[in-house]
């Protein structure tokens, strides 16, 4: 029996000492003040922070302290550098109690308390006043936890974080000047491939810059942030769509060179035919076949290129056309200097062009219409409006 009653005892001390009960944000009140007021601040600014958690109800006075035999403990994080300060907890009904700190972190217990005699339990208040630098950023303005509280047993968003704005000049500076750079870089793509665009696109771009400017040469941060923001959203927009512009038109012209590499192509194996049997036949021959791979190797390249416009991949798209550019303006040159050749060959055997050609004049309207109806697509893809993508 004795043994038994131990036992119970145990369970009943284990008890006591259990789980703490979990605390939300509905069981707090926070107080926050940093000081100075600001809406930003810059890296080296000295700022003071006191966070006071006060119980929402009478019950949550209990319940931000721990059990009997089980305390609840508080962690306190801070983004601000050379930073110290001093905690302190307050009973009800009793002296408070206090410690100092320094760094970016402190922790501390808080117990579960009462006076039954005075009807005095639980906590009244628990603070932390510190005070540190604001450490730079990278970025031209950012927001940062300057306070990050936590306690044990608790949802993470019970306690709000203290959060300021940090800005950064220089960067500020730089992220104008790139997105200058950038409208230039736009207006290049374009005017090089002599493609036409809206110059009230570029315009309205270059009023929002300015306007941008001068917000932060008078110290208006936040609104030349907030418009470098738009600037951003709509260069990116611009820089696409004249991706998508550039690739299109280059594309576009590689199609008519290579429509007429095909007519010219056609007319050229009809053209040799007619020398067969003729010393020069041979090496007509020859050549031609040399000059049709080429072609269709380079047909096949396009076609790969329609299929990356049609996928939006316009970059890659205007990348493998400047690859064969060079290649199929050759080429036509090469195919327009053997078409010479074997002209003048035919002209000294006094070949007569439309006679050689009548048998196969109905292949020849057949082929150069399905080459027109392929024109005709491409530039109608081609010659979308401007604002097609805004």
């Amino acid at each position: 029996m004795r043994f038994l009653a131990a036992a119970l005892l145990m369970l009943a001390l284990i008890g006591s000492a259990g789980a703490l009960e979990t605390l939300y944000a509905n069981n707090f009140s926070i107080e926050v003040r940093v000081s100075p007021e600001k809406d930003y601040f810059f890296a080296g600014d000295d700022v003071q922070i006191t966070y006071t958690i006060y119980p929402k109800t009478t019950a949550d006075k209990v319940k931000l302290g721990g059990e009997q035999g089980n305390p609840r403990s508080y962690d306190f994080k801070t983004s601000l550098l050379e930073a110290k300060g001093i905690w302190k907890i307050q009973y009800s009904g009793a002296p408070y109690k206090s410690e100092d700190f320094k760094g970016s972190s402190v922790s501390f217990e808080v117990l579960y308390f009462s006076i039954p005699e005075q009807g005095k339990e639980g906590v009244d208040y628990i603070s932390v006043n510190l005070t540190g630098k604001v450490p730079e950023t990278n970025l031209r303005i950012k927001e940062i936890d300057a306070l990050f509280a936590t306690a044990e047993e608790a949802a993470k968003d019970a306690l709000k974080p203290v959060t300021i704005r940090v800005v950064n000049k220089t960067a500020f500076l730089a992220d104008l000047n790139s997105l200058k750079n950038k409208m230039s870089e736009v207006r290049n793509k374009l005017e090089s491939e002599g493609v036409k665009y809206d110059e009230k696109e570029f315009q309205n771009v270059g009023d929002l810059l300015s306007s941008a400017e001068k917000d932060l040469g008078a110290g208006n941060y936040l609104a030349a942030d907030e418009k470098l923001r738009k600037l951003e959203e709509k260069i990116l927009n611009l820089t696409n769509l004249a991706d998508k512009l550039r690739a299109e038109e280059v594309y576009g012209k590689l199609s008519e060179v290579m429509n007429n590499i095909s007519v010219k192509l056609e007319e050229l194996q009809l053209l040799i035919q007619g020398l067969k049997g003729t010393e020069n036949f041979t090496n007509f021959s020859s050549s031609y076949a040399t000059l049709k791979s080429s072609a269709d190797g380079l047909k096949i390249k396009l076609q790969a290129i329609r299929d990356y416009l049609e996928q939006e991949k316009f970059t890659k798209a205007y990348e493998e056309c400047k690859k064969i550019e060079g290649s199929m303006y050759q080429l036509r040159e090469d195919i327009d200097k053997l078409y010479a050749e074997v002209s003048a060959q035919q002209n000294s055997k006094g070949f007569d062009l439309v006679s050689a050609l009548s048998p196969y004049s109905i292949y020849i309207f057949a082929a150069f219409l399905g080459v027109l109806l392929i024109f005709a697509a491409t530039r109608f893809r081609r010659r979308r409006k401007w604002d097609e993508l805004r």
